[in-house]
């Protein structure tokens, strides 16, 4: 009888350290048998039938020498809205289809670069595959502010560097800050997926670059101020809302040009629109009640297009930010899903 296969599951809020664990799984397997059996699929690049040919195709790569094979499946869930499992539960399915033929040189390994439900379907496959000693599931949870700073002390030292005291106390309150506007953004989101915790990708980013910036072998907090402006901080969702409901429009469009810059996913989109429409009922916001009940129905327009039709969020969230500066106007434009589903045609 066939052996099944090594399955490996990565995931959590810590993208950073997770999407280095697969990187090191990359470089092993390149460096000791070559790329002829490496198969790697990023699946926010492709659709869901693309990416189960590729499935099939590596599942089905055995040969006569049974040369080790590594498929490798990046952020897997990228593709997915609100609680749909469309793309996860195709890739077990199929996965689950084809394991009595699976020989033992097969390794497959799923990178998920942010938290996961419990219920969701990924969780509970290889839950069940460890049960069965032939999976494994690690979880990168976020960074404690005693770990970041242990990493940070660990990743200039590997370099010849050290870091000061006043830098050290300098990335502790950078650290709590962002954590306090992620726990906001959490709030926020009320329901939505678990947030990726960006803080472990800004602190390695502003340790890399005042490591060049530096003219001594320790690392001081000037080093880490120049350092962080040469680089982007990520744009939060609640700057986003804030500016968004209290009518700064022009902050509000540099802001989400800034949010599409920086990667946002469908996931992070779906999120702002949650915000938006739990801000938009709070006391605080520059809308009259009129203007609130006209700017909601947009939200739920622009939720039931997001859900249903192709159109690129960024492209999206610019038309809601130019109808909303329109509601006062004696005939309002709203977004209507079918007329602009129909335009699209038209235009296409």
């Amino acid at each position: 009888m066939a052996q099944k296969p090594r399955l490996y599951l990565f995931y959590g809020p810590d993208s950073w350290s997770s999407s280095r664990a697969v990187d090191r799984w990359k470089r092993a397997f390149l460096d000791k048998f070559g790329e002829t059996t490496f198969y790697s699929i990023n699946c926010d690049d492709v659709p869901l039938d693309h990416c189960l040919e590729h499935v099939q195709t590596a599942l089905q790569g055995q040969n006569l020498f049974a040369e080790p094979r590594l498929l490798m499946l990046r952020r897997l869930t990228s593709q997915e809205n609100g609680r749909s499992r469309v793309y996860s539960q195709a890739v077990i399915s199929q996965i689950l289809a084809a394991e009595a033929t699976f020989d033992d040189s097969l390794t497959i390994v799923i990178w998920v670069d942010q938290g996961l439900d419990k219920k969701h379907p990924l969780l509970i496959q290889f839950s069940k595959w460890a049960e069965e000693g032939v999976g494994k599931v690690t979880l990168f949870p976020i960074f404690t502010a005693q770990r970041m700073i242990a990493a940070a002390r660990h990743y200039v030292s590997e370099s010849g560097y050290s870091l000061s005291t006043d830098a050290e106390r300098w990335l502790n309150n950078e650290y709590g800050r962002l954590g306090k506007q992620l726990r906001i953004e959490q709030r926020l989101k009320y329901g939505q997926e678990p947030l990726q915790d960006y803080r472990s990708w800004w602190m390695y980013q502003t340790l890399d670059s005042a490591l060049v910036l530096s003219d001594t072998q320790e690392i001081d907090e000037q080093h880490l101020k120049a350092a962080v402006a040469t680089t982007s901080e990520p744009i939060a969702v609640f700057d986003i809302v804030n500016a968004i409901t209290t009518k700064q429009w022009t902050k509000s469009s540099q802001l989400l040009q800034g949010f599409e810059r920086t990667g946002a996913t469908t996931s992070d989109y779906l999120g702002l629109l949650a915000a938006l429409r739990w801000q938009l009922t709070r006391p605080g916001t520059r809308f009259t009640p009129q203007e609130v009940r006209s700017a909601l129905q947009l939200l739920m327009n622009l939720e039931i297009i997001s859900k249903n039709f192709s159109f690129e969020l960024p492209w999206l969230f610019d038309l809601f930010l130019l109808r909303l500066q329109k509601l006062n106007q004696e005939f309002p434009v709203i977004i209507n899903p079918r007329k602009l589903w129909l335009a699209h045609i038209a235009r296409s």
